[in-house]
């Protein structure tokens, strides 16, 4: 690195002129590569009618998202062929209570490394109302509270009326006067970060 005075306009002002390299203004630094990757493998359970790939293309892009368990970057999921950090199952609402006697067929249910999405809730909603959002905004809740179990979270409840439910609440059952919400709130957030050191 050598130093010349600027001309012109700039007067006096010292600019640092680096020798055989570029510079371009306006240029931002790269994205920090995450600092935890969490991998993951997508298989069904029962005689699913819905094509898995609706299912690992919607983890691909809630799990990348910023405003989810990506914690703005730091961590990654990756899926992979077989195995992984846990399971991501479709399965028929019969086949969710074979992994564990606490889940219905009704909903989906995280047990131990299997985040299970029943093939009913993914298709048409919740079972006792109408969610007042898109199908694909119910689709991306159901993923971040399920995922959100196998992170480390229990549930959580409705604020205030008219606030944005935690996504951790269990709006597939009711919303108890909250906003239809998909993705996780700040302090949710902080719940997966802190311990993580994230």
């Amino acid at each position: 690195m050598r130093y010349r005075k600027s001309p012109g306009h700039l007067g006096n002002a010292v600019a640092a002129v680096s020798v055989g390299a570029a510079f371009v203004s306006g240029c931002t630094a790269p994205p920090a590569p995450p600092r935890l990757t969490y991998t993951y493998s997508v298989r069904t359970a029962g005689p699913v009618h819905t094509d898995v790939r609706v299912l690992s293309t919607l983890a691909d892009g809630v799990y990348a998202d910023p405003r989810g368990w990506s914690v703005g970057g730091k961590i990654a999921f990756r899926e992979v062929p077989a195995g992984g950090d846990f399971t991501l199952w479709l399965a028929t609402s019969s086949a969710v209570p074979t992994f564990s006697p606490v889940c219905s067929v009704l909903y989906s249910c995280t047990v131990g490394r299997n985040v299970i999405i029943n093939e009913a809730r993914l298709t048409a909603g919740p079972p006792g109302y109408r969610w007042p959002d898109t199908l694909e905004s119910y689709r991306t809740m159901v993923l971040n509270h399920e995922t959100g179990h196998w992170l480390g979270l229990g549930h959580r409840f409705c604020g205030a009326p008219g606030a944005a439910a935690p996504v951790m609440q269990q709006q597939s059952i009711s919303l108890q006067g909250c906003r239809a919400n998909a993705w996780p709130l700040p302090a949710e957030i902080t719940a997966v970060a802190a311990p993580r050191r994230l």
